[in-house]
């Protein structure tokens, strides 16, 4: 399997984590009138942005999908979608931000609405990576060749994932801190 490959399904997984904190933190406010810490809601939403955007979308465009549209061009409505998928990232993304400012400023009649950004939000991702590992990383494993996999893996190998990576970026080091120290037991330290 190349490298990249690994790469990106390591950084699906690493990023799932921080969803599933996500979801299971506002189930607990919805279903066990859990108080919510909007910090924590923040830490999260920095960073799925700045690693999204910063290192894995980028990659993806640039190399990955980059040489799949040229060798298997079939692919190219699926590589459409998905490099739409990125463009919109953001703005779901401060859309959620938006819905969780409304919440933290409407109190708890303004919870539903945030619910429903968050369960959108989470969906989009997760219908975004399964298209990605189900549809293009084996048609990528089938059809590009052992060079174009070089120069992939070159590229995904340079991407230290800026949290879970074997060198952590201080920033996002912290980062990380926050969202586990802020997150309750079992999900993250609970405030220890």
């Amino acid at each position: 399997m190349p490298q990249a490959a690994i790469v990106i399904r390591t950084e699906h997984r690493n990023l799932a984590s921080v969803l599933n904190c996500l979801r299971n933190v506002v189930r607990d406010i919805d279903e066990h009138g859990t108080a919510p810490d909007f910090d924590l809601f923040n830490s999260i939403y920095d960073y799925i942005g700045r690693f999204l955007n910063t290192f894995h979308h980028p990659k993806e465009n640039d190399y990955l999908f980059r040489a799949l549209r040229e060798r298997a061009p079939a692919m190219a409505s699926t590589l459409d979608e998905l490099e739409t998928q990125h463009k919109r990232h953001g703005p779901l993304l401060k859309e959620l931000r938006a819905k969780t400012e409304d919440y933290r400023q409407g109190g708890a009649q303004s919870f539903g609405p945030f619910k429903q950004a968050v369960e959108d939000y989470l969906q989009a991702e997760w219908d975004h990576m399964r298209l990605e590992e189900d549809q293009v990383l084996p048609a990528a494993e089938n059809a590009l060749t052992a060079q174009d996999w070089q120069e992939i893996d070159a590229a995904f190998l340079a991407n230290e994932d800026p949290i879970f990576g074997d060198k952590p970026k201080a920033e996002f080091k912290a980062l990380l801190h926050r969202i586990a120290t802020a997150a309750p037991a079992p999900y993250g330290l609970g405030g220890r």
